[in-house]
């Protein structure tokens, strides 16, 4: 799928802090937001830029939209080391943030590719929180 607006990102993505200030990002919270990423060709993951921590990377990953966060993503270490070991989401500071979408928004099999990758990833996750609750109920039964 092209993506129609792709000769505009070209020319804003040689002025990042243009695009940075033009963006807006909608007061929308979870699970409104995750179902919002469905329909991202390219996913953002707020909070990382500066030194928040990152918001959740599965989110978009459920969808198997490619990831880009800033480089603060301490809230999510585990799962971001994950993404990146599959190659699935990219990091990028405030210098580099519209080169690194221009550059997925250009090439859709590498986004592509790169979705499904994390898509993967979030399905590995699936269950995380059964496996959890039966080894915390064998602990607490006295059993492993």
């Amino acid at each position: 799928m092209d993506v129609p607006f792709g000769h505009h990102v070209e020319k804003k993505a040689k002025l990042p802090s243009a695009i940075l200030r033009r963006i807006r990002r909608p007061r929308v919270h979870s699970p409104a937001r995750s179902s919002l990423y469905s329909l991202a060709a390219v996913a953002f993951v707020g909070g990382s830029i500066a030194a928040g921590g990152g918001h959740n990377p599965l989110e978009p990953a459920q969808f198997g939209v490619p990831i880009v966060m800033g480089p603060h993503t301490h809230n999510f270490r585990a799962m971001v080391q994950e993404l990146l070991a599959h190659d699935a989401m990219r990091v990028a500071g405030k210098d580099e943030l519209a080169a690194t979408l221009a550059e997925l928004l250009r090439d859709r099999g590498a986004a592509v590719a790169m979705g499904h990758r994390a898509r993967e990833v979030f399905e590995a996750q699936a269950g995380a929180t059964a496996r959890s609750v039966e080894a915390l109920r064998v602990l607490l039964e006295g059993g492993a």
